[in-house]
């Protein structure tokens, strides 16, 4: 039997490309709940090739957060210095830098002085402009840390090449980093490519994976767990289960998105995320 090999090609529009992104956060510990949502704009824009790869202009506009207690309201009043970022992308793809980060930490510097002052009854502010400034001083750093975002995952996939055969499913990987504290949440992933028959036929990414339970530092979560809850055992073991769905147009431009995210410790402890992406318009 013949293999039919597919290349998904740059989508290198010249167009405004503008969405709405719906992030879904749930966190169960116990019978204590934790719930916030957050909604932004987001426009991207096709700047020009390279030898590397091409570079992406992206804007995080009318962002909305529903929860803005302690953390949360620190994430939400940190998320400026990802508002306006110049990507550069690997010829899969996946971001390998990012091009403006004098322009972010000159925004940073400008900001810090309120932000510290808004927060100044957090206990370690201290340390935590520190942490930000150090960041953001760190481009390698700095950059995995947008992939692992929501805009750097689900607008920048690791996707674009040659596949070997339609509906053939390749290897991938992902992680969380510091999910648990300081332990990450490593996920084995599938990819399987689907193409609608025709010359207009869409193309769908699925990518799917659980837990790398061979890598997964089981110890130190169960440790972590052990503080909370009296006589805990935990003999039921931590679960993951993950999906992106990607929905491209015959030109491979990402249409609708969706993501979940599922963690659990049964009886104990249930994360979940669900993200939606779809696109408004495109303008010259």
């Amino acid at each position: 039997m013949q293999q039919t090999q597919e290349i998904i090609a740059f989508p290198t529009t010249n167009k405004l490309q503008v969405y709405t992104i719906q992030i879904r956060q749930r966190s169960t510990l116990g019978a204590v709940a934790n719930e916030n949502i957050v909604q932004a704009r987001v426009e991207k824009k096709y700047v020009y090739a390279n030898k590397i790869g091409n570079v992406y202009r992206v804007e995080i506009k009318e962002r909305k957060q529903s929860n803005t207690e302690r953390l949360r309201g620190i994430e939400n009043d940190l998320s400026f210095l990802q508002a306006n970022l110049t990507i550069q992308t690997n010829t899969n793809g996946l971001p390998v830098s990012i091009l403006n980060l004098e322009e972010i930490n000159d925004t940073w510097v400008k900001s810090k002085k309120q932000f510290k002052k808004t927060h100044k009854n957090y206990e370690n502010i201290d340390e935590l402009i520190t942490e930000t400034t150090a960041l953001i001083n760190d481009n390698k750093v700095l950059t995995e840390t947008f992939i692992e975002s929501e805009i750097g995952t689900l607008f920048f996939p690791p996707i674009y090449g040659e596949f070997d055969e339609i509906s053939k499913k390749e290897s991938n990987y992902k992680t969380f980093q510091n999910f648990f504290g300081t332990v990450d949440l490593p996920i084995k992933l599938e990819n399987t490519i689907k193409k609608e028959k025709g010359l207009e036929g869409k193309t769908q990414l699925l990518r799917k994976g659980e837990i790398d339970t061979e890598v997964f530092d089981h110890y130190n979560v169960r440790k972590q767990f052990r503080k909370l809850a009296d006589n805990l055992q935990l003999a039921v073991p931590v679960t993951a289960s993950y999906v992106e769905a990607y929905d491209m147009n015959n030109f491979y431009g990402i249409q609708d998105v969706a993501q979940i995210l599922v963690v659990q410790i049964k009886g104990l402890f249930t994360y979940e995320q669900k993200v939606h992406i779809t696109p408004i318009k495109e303008e010259l």
